[in-house]
Formats: structure tokens, sequence, C-alpha cells
């Protein structure tokens, strides 16, 4: 957090996906630590968006609600991740409110296959779309997969096809905020 704060001081549009597992979830006070972390770093809470696996979610819906509710209250972006329509998620994440979602990974592969992709991943997305959820498409790692995925109106990507991770926070996604309209 106080790399990420000393970052957005030359970038203060940036912010940090911090992913978190199960423990955290269910401990009751994490959600308050955060929030002093933040503040002691000198970050604004909407800098990090938390992120908790689906299956965490899933296995402990009652408590996962409750941690967002926190969150929420406290200015916190909520991520879930590996989202996959197997799964049947959405009921799940109506109830959690989260700002984005990732995507599982394993459906990354099935971009190429035409027929998955229209009865696998485009629902998925439009059902996120509905319930105003950001998806985040992980591994995008071509032109070809990045124009089937600007196709289905995805929101954001991961992968090494504009950039490869980097050990320190250097791009400027400046103008991408403000094409996607994440400027305000």
């Amino acid at each position: 957090l106080h790399r990420l704060a000393e970052h957005r001081k030359a970038c203060p549009q940036t912010r940090l996906i911090l992913p978190l597992g199960a423990a955290s979830v269910l401990d009751p006070v994490c959600a308050q630590w955060l929030g002093d972390a933040l503040r002691t770093a000198g970050l604004a809470p909407d800098s990090a968006a938390i992120a908790i696996e689906h299956r965490v979610v899933a296995a402990n819906l009652k408590q996962a609600k409750d941690f967002a509710g926190q969150l929420g209250a406290l200015g916190c972006r909520l991520c879930i991740t590996e989202v996959h329509s197997g799964a049947n998620p959405i009921p799940d994440l109506v109830h959690l409110r989260p700002q984005l979602v990732r995507i599982a990974d394993v459906l990354s592969r099935v971009l190429g296959d035409n027929e998955s992709t229209n009865t696998v991943l485009k629902p998925l997305i439009e059902a996120l779309h509905r319930e105003q959820i950001a998806p985040v498409m992980p591994n995008v790692d071509s032109a070809s997969t990045l124009a089937v995925l600007w196709q289905l109106g995805l929101s954001f990507i991961e992968g090494d096809y504009l950039q490869s991770a980097q050990p320190q926070m250097s791009y400027d996604f400046t103008d991408a905020a403000h094409v996607l309209g994440m400027d305000e």
C-alpha cells in the first residue's frame, strides 16, 4: 500500500487489485484493519479493489456478503475472481454487488472456438453487464483474442498482449482511463 501511495503521487488514477483469501473474508476485523491500513498509507479507499475468489464467496456467502458490505462502507471496490458460467455465479454476485469480476483463466482458452465463445463466454459477459459489473478477462496475449473480446463488450483485459508485467508500476493508463470513462 505504501508503494501504491508513492506511485499515486505521480499517477493519481492508479488503482491496485489486492487478492485476499478465505481467512481474511472470515476474519470479522479484516475490513476495519484494511481501512486503517489505507488511511495510514494515505490512500483513498477506492484506490484499492479487494479481490476474493468466487469459490470462497460460494462457500461462505453470508460472511462474504458481510465483508463486502464492510468494504462498501469503507469506500473500497470489490472484485470477484475466477468466475465462470458453470458455477452459476450471478446469484452470488447479486448479493455482493462487486464492481469488477475477473473471469476464470480457463475461459480465455475458449476464445478460439466460436461455439464455446457464444455459448459460454458471451452469456456470462452479458449477464455481468446487466448487473452493471465490469468483466475483466485474463491471459489476453494476441490481437485476435482482443478482437473477440472487443466484440463481446469486455470492460478490461489483463495479459501480455499490450505489455507484459513489469517489476515497477510504470505504464501510463491515463489515455485508456479517459476512453473507458474511468477518469472521473
